[in-house]
């Protein structure tokens, strides 16, 4: 599958899109995630559904996975939209995605030192001129320079990585033995258990861990799919609240 050049530049929009905060952060917030940058990476390049899959299957081993202060384990947009990106233009399964994925995500934290120490640059020089009493330089300082050094540092590369290395990335693909394709299949299926597993860490609570369990089971045994399990996940999150007396005395 082709990529044209304006559908490869806007998934690179999209991705600086993500790292930055010029749509608000509840919005840009969201977009933190694969499954959530799955649909508009599909939408570009014109197939939402297998996006989705893959979006789904890369967006599970980040479960769990936060950052502590300016710490990033992992960058969890650039996996979801150069690696989303890539499986699809390739054709590989989700499982293989997830193993193109995990190391783009990885490389994402050379990226993110590199972002925080330009942006100290522009505080440092929004320090001397604030010393002046000028601040006519702060928007340049604050927005503009920090925004355009979030496209160079991801937007442009992100763009060169779906434009260019979707060749190079299929030829690659096409020289791996059909033994070797299927073991990093197996270890892509693998990686989503190390996902949960960390979820679960962080919901290890004894009062919270059935209503884990209890969505387990309807998924999984009884088939019930994730919008009615969410809407009965909140009803019981909401009689539980009224039984504790409201959001007053929840805690």
């Amino acid at each position: 599958m082709n990529i044209s050049f304006m559908q490869a530049l806007m998934v690179g929009v999209v991705c600086w899109l993500a790292h930055s905060a010029v749509l608000g952060y509840s919005i840009c917030g969201s977009m933190w995630s694969p499954i959530v940058l799955g649909f508009p990476v599909g939408l570009i390049i014109g197939n939402v559904p297998e996006a989705m899959k893959v979006a789904a299957c890369v967006q599970l081993p980040y479960l769990g996975i936060t950052g502590a202060g300016l710490a990033l384990p992992s960058d969890a947009i650039l996996a979801g939209t150069v690696g989303t990106a890539l499986a699809v233009l390739t054709g590989v399964s989700p499982q293989t995605a997830v193993t193109l994925a995990v190391p783009i995500g990885l490389l994402g934290i050379l990226l993110h030192q590199v972002r925080m120490g330009t942006n100290a640059i522009w505080q440092h020089m929004m320090d001397q001129y604030a010393e002046k009493g000028d601040g006519s330089k702060f928007f340049l300082l604050h927005v503009i320079l920090p925004q355009a050094t979030l496209f160079v540092l991801y937007g442009i590369p992100t763009f060169l990585a779906v434009y260019y290395g979707n060749t190079a990335v299929q030829a690659l693909l096409n020289a791996i033995p059909e033994r070797l394709m299927h073991s990093l299949e197996v270890i892509g299926g693998m990686m989503p258990a190390v996902g949960i597993a960390l979820s679960m860490r962080v919901i290890g609570k004894k009062s919270i861990l059935p209503y884990f369990f209890v969505g387990f089971l309807l998924t999984q045994y009884m088939n019930l799919g994730i919008l009615p399990v969410a809407v009965l996940a909140t009803c019981i999150a909401f009689i539980n609240l009224e039984l504790k007396g409201g959001l007053n005395n929840a805690n």
